[in-house]
């Protein structure tokens, strides 16, 4: 999509990962297909495009490429819905990243969130970053990771077992294998 709306963060957060507990693994926090993300992507653009009507991308366009962002199996079908309806019913002014407090992460993300910081502590150097890279729960500037399939994080939590200087290519190879870039 073309507008900086949180449906866009969602096709990139992978990148977020790449660069840098509560809950259980319940119903629906597998993957959203192509198929079913098409009506949430649908509402998230009729909603870019009424609050840009300057924009030049039409609702067509830009939920093909939403779609495309969404469908390659890395992001929870349960948390795709609920960010969809709540960004579709804000106000063109409103904070779009206040839906992410939607996400509740699984056990998996639990897991990943340990294993990172007991990772990154032993590496050193990254302290300042270990939030935005391990935190799961979201809030201001982090957790953008609870929007993952369980199976995500666990192929990310694997990269762990790699000496510090692998991390970074792991992630890559993991977020590309989903469609998140890499």
């Amino acid at each position: 999509m073309k507008n900086s709306g949180l449906l866009s963060k969602l096709g990139m957060v992978a990148v977020f990962a790449a660069l840098v507990g509560c809950g259980t693994d319940g119903p629906g926090t597998g993957p959203i297909s192509a198929a079913d993300a098409m009506a949430g992507c649908e509402a998230g653009c009729e909603r870019d495009m009424m609050c840009d009507p300057t924009s030049t991308e039409t609702v067509a366009a830009c939920t093909a490429d939403c779609v495309a962002g969404v469908g390659g199996g890395g992001i929870r079908a349960d948390v795709f819905e609920v960010i969809t309806d709540c960004t579709a019913a804000l106000a063109c002014t409103a904070d779009e990243d206040i839906c992410l407090n939607e996400c509740s992460p699984t056990s998996a993300h639990e897991s990943y969130e340990t294993a990172c910081r007991a990772k990154l502590a032993e590496c050193g150097g990254m302290a300042a970053d270990v939030d935005g890279a391990c935190e799961t729960t979201p809030g201001v500037d982090k957790g953008f990771l609870c929007v993952f399939t369980p199976a995500v994080m666990a192929e990310l939590e694997d990269c762990f077992a790699l000496d510090c200087a692998g991390l970074d290519a792991c992630f890559n190879t993991v977020t590309a294998k989903y469609g998140f870039g890499g």
